[in-house]
């Protein structure tokens, strides 16, 4: 039996897709990259942004008409667009066979298989989904890079973000966890481990006792001289100094700070539920271009936030021509009712 898997979204998403192809694979199933020749095909979704929902939603329409057209015999959706819009989602794509929510990532046999006891949709807590994936096997996008996702959930607020709400709270892997998948990865010829999180910057805090992110770093560091580390998505109220100067000593960890701001002004940063300044954000960046001489520097910010004001973009603006950043991304605010941000005053 054939199957075919569409992976959307970040590199979180990635990892969630390569598990659950591991495990198919596991069971005897063969993987295609023809949806035309699957009898059974996956979409694992974004539901981030406004443009993101869109994709997610012309995919999973696009490939529904294998239904006829091809071999496809059942038509599986995952991750968080079904998890944000539950039934809503579920009555509007009659298409999709079975609904698999962001906890539910370790029955995706059963969801394909159709043996799960549910009518069309299976959303537990994904709180409660286990998380501890050393001994699950992974089928890897690439053989050379490979995702290494080090925490699951998120637990701060801001306001225009759904995360928590679709993923959970912050749940960090234990450190040993980590290491053993890491050792697995490079022993098969991965040679750029690159770390990921929602937050990736306060991985530990929330097990007992706390684990610093530096020591995980120092730990997969010392796997091998011949790998790089990498790190995405750093928060600025969770770099450390520790952290600085783990990645200035090591020459194979990256000197990559990606390092989203969303804005910097004091007052949109407020209301986005940031709990620093404009200040503080001068004074990392100066302490990370100080301390490691080769730092490259990258970010995100939002505009179009409710409530900016133009003398709010012209600060953005300014304090990015000051910072000069080395790669920057940029993202118009993206509204809906189930946002914190949305009942905030002065939509643009």
């Amino acid at each position: 039996m054939k199957l075919h898997l569409v992976s959307l979204g970040c590199a979180k998403n990635l990892v969630d897709s390569e598990l659950m192809l591991g495990r198919l694979m596991n069971a005897g199933w063969t993987n295609t990259r023809d949806p035309e020749e699957a009898d059974i095909i996956i979409v694992n979704t974004c539901s981030f942004i406004e443009s993101a929902i869109n994709e997610s939603i012309d995919t999973i329409l696009a490939l529904a008409k294998y239904k006829q057209d091809g071999l496809c015999r059942r038509l599986v959706v995952a991750g968080c667009l079904p998890e944000r819009f539950r039934e809503e989602i579920v009555t509007a794509i009659p298409e999709v066979d079975f609904f698999l929510g962001t906890g539910a990532f370790d029955k995706i046999i059963e969801a394909v298989d159709g043996s799960l006891n549910t009518v069309k949709c299976f959303l537990p807590d994904p709180n409660l989904a286990d998380f501890h994936q050393q001994k699950i096997p992974r089928m890897q996008s690439s053989s050379h890079t490979a995702y290494l996702k080090i925490a699951e959930g998120c637990s701060r607020r801001c306001t225009y973000c759904i995360i928590p709400k679709l993923r959970g709270k912050q749940r960090s892997r234990h450190l040993e966890d980590i290491v053993t998948e890491a050792r697995y990865l490079i022993s098969s010829g991965v040679k750029e481990l690159v770390l990921v999180a929602q937050d990736t910057t306060s991985y530990g805090l929330d097990l007992c006792p706390p684990v610093p992110f530096n020591r995980l770093l120092e730990n997969l560091s010392e796997l091998s001289e011949e790998i790089w580390i990498r790190l995405l998505y750093g928060h600025p109220e969770s770099i450390e100094d520790s952290v600085i100067k783990t990645i200035s000593m090591h020459s194979n960890i990256c000197s990559y700070f990606d390092i989203p701001i969303q804005h910097s002004s004091d007052g949109v940063l407020k209301k986005m539920g940031r709990n620093y300044t404009s200040a503080n954000l001068r004074r990392l960046f100066d302490k990370i271009r100080s301390s490691v001489l080769d730092a490259v520097l990258r970010t995100t910010a939002i505009v179009g936030f409710p409530g900016e004001a133009d003398k709010d973009f012209e600060d953005l603006l300014s304090f990015v021509k000051d910072i000069c950043f080395d790669h920057l991304g940029v993202f118009v605010y993206s509204d809906f009712k189930d946002l914190s941000s949305h009942k905030i005053p002065d939509h643009i």
